[in-house]
């Protein structure tokens, strides 16, 4: 009778161990990748993210009727909203409105603001944008103004026409559910944006946006 045989068990190659632990360690490097270029992805997609910009006068007689929007272009959305004007410097054209040392240090940013009440928002989402008129709270006042409001003498909207302006306008937010602690305000809470006003060879005053560290230069006469 013939004795069964035993089953016979292959032998792994020795280079199959080598192969085997290079693979591992070339998959471990793509991952250790991975998580280094997708980490400021990350980051990326839940950094907060504004833009603020103006949208023309929309009375080319009124340079006041100007308005500026902020949009939210960050993944995340923006709770707290709240938007301001503050003026470094400004020119009419019978200088009864004038700002002293509100920009006064290092950034030349504004120390006081002007906003509205009903500039503000529980909640900006994704894309959505935020517009405001520099007249809900400042303008040369109209004749309909004068007859509705006969015995308003001074105030922000009896101010004579607007000549040139330096001005800063301002949002902040809370971007996650933490709150915004002061020592990451600046960095992730807020968003700032310079514009000037000048007066054109036609007479006409233009607002235009500037980088934030703009400064007027000084000319000797």
């Amino acid at each position: 009778m013939r004795q069964a045989q035993p089953p016979r068990q292959e032998t792994p190659s020795p280079s199959a161990a080598p192969a085997t632990k290079g693979a591992r360690r070339i998959w471990a490097i793509i991952a250790a990748f991975a998580v280094v270029v997708g980490l400021p992805g990350s980051i990326f997609a839940i950094w907060p993210r504004m833009t603020i910009s103006t949208n023309g006068p929309f009375d080319e007689a009124n340079a006041y009727s100007e308005s500026f929007t902020a949009t939210n272009t960050s993944f995340v959305p923006l709770r707290g909203f709240n938007i301001a004007i503050g003026f470094c410097d400004i020119k009419t054209a019978t200088d009864d409105f004038t700002v002293i040392n509100n920009c006064v240090n290092d950034q030349h940013l504004p120390h006081m603001l002007i906003g509205d009440p009903n500039w503000n928002a529980p909640i900006l989402a994704r894309d959505e944008p935020f517009t405001i008129t520099l007249t809900d709270e400042i303008t040369t006042p109209t004749e309909k103004y004068r007859t509705l409001h006969p015995r308003v003498i001074s105030g922000w909207k009896t101010i004579s026409a607007l000549k040139g302006a330096n001005a800063v306008v301002i949002a902040t937010y809370r971007p996650w559910i933490i709150p915004c602690w002061s020592w990451i305000s600046e960095w992730v809470c807020v968003k700032r944006a310079r514009f000037i006003a000048e007066e054109q060879p036609n007479g006409k005053v233009m607002w235009r946006s500037v980088p934030l560290s703009w400064m007027p230069q000084r000319t000797d006469d």
